[in-house]
């Protein structure tokens, strides 16, 4: 797999699996335009795209920042604030005690905020 990373002033996000080109379709030319004389880009927040009124479904997605991290373990084991992988800890403060897994997969499913 490999990554890499686009910095977009101060902040920076690390791309998984980009592909060599990438495609942008316009329905006003005037935003194409900006594209490809000024390299002008509208930048919209997941709150946008999660609230898919007046979108498309290209555009809009409900789901939008959603995603899932797995920890498959083919034993049984207590999973403590102490050994759980960092995006487990969240969910163990929540429930504020330990997580008995009797083996298989667990998944934790976390949104990135607006």
């Amino acid at each position: 797999m490999e990554q890499k990373i686009l910095r977009a002033g101060s902040a920076e996000f690390g791309l998984v699996n980009v592909p060599d080109q990438l495609f942008k379709f316009f329905n006003d030319e005037r935003h194409a335009r900006a594209l490809v004389e000024r390299g002008g880009v509208r930048v919209g927040t997941l709150y946008e795209f999660r609230h898919t009124d007046g979108w498309d479904n290209a555009r809009g997605d409900g789901e939008e920042g959603q995603f899932t991290f797995s920890l498959t373990s083919a034993n049984p084991e207590l999973i403590t604030r102490e050994n759980a992988p960092w995006f487990l800890r969240p969910v163990i403060d929540r429930l504020g005690t330990a997580i008995a897994s009797r083996g298989g997969t667990l998944n934790a499913v976390a949104r990135h905020p607006d």
